[in-house]
């Protein structure tokens, strides 16, 4: 969570930023104010910080969903492309799925997102 918070309020520190298996709460989804690459990464399997929204069932929080954190973020980005499947050499090896938002103000730049359920 600290990691997500650092990226909206020193954005301009960070060449890159990866979130992994954190969740903001509801109504503290943020984006940067510089042009940011994100790689987001959430457990599909997480009881406690679920990545749809829905109140853990270790501690009863709420987090915001991980596609509504994407997509935040990609609004930032003013990415106007996605979410869309996203595969590289290395997805395709693990067998994982991941979308991403892409055509963003800066070349090359994205928003990555993968739920990881194993």
């Amino acid at each position: 969570m600290m990691t997500l918070r650092l990226r909206c309020n020193l954005s301009s520190r960070f060449a890159a930023i990866v979130s992994i298996i954190g969740q903001l709460a509801p109504g503290y989804a943020c984006g940067p104010d510089v042009d940011l690459p994100m790689l987001h990464l959430y457990g599909g399997l997480d009881k406690t910080v679920r990545f749809d929204g829905r109140p853990g069932t270790d501690d009863g929080f709420i987090y915001t969903p991980a596609e509504n954190t994407a997509a935040t973020w990609a609004t930032a980005l003013a990415c106007t492309s996605g979410p869309d499947a996203w595969q590289s050499d290395l997805t395709d090896s693990a067998g994982w799925l991941c979308t991403a938002f892409s055509e963003c103000h800066i070349d090359g730049h994205e928003v990555v997102r993968k739920t990881l359920s194993d």
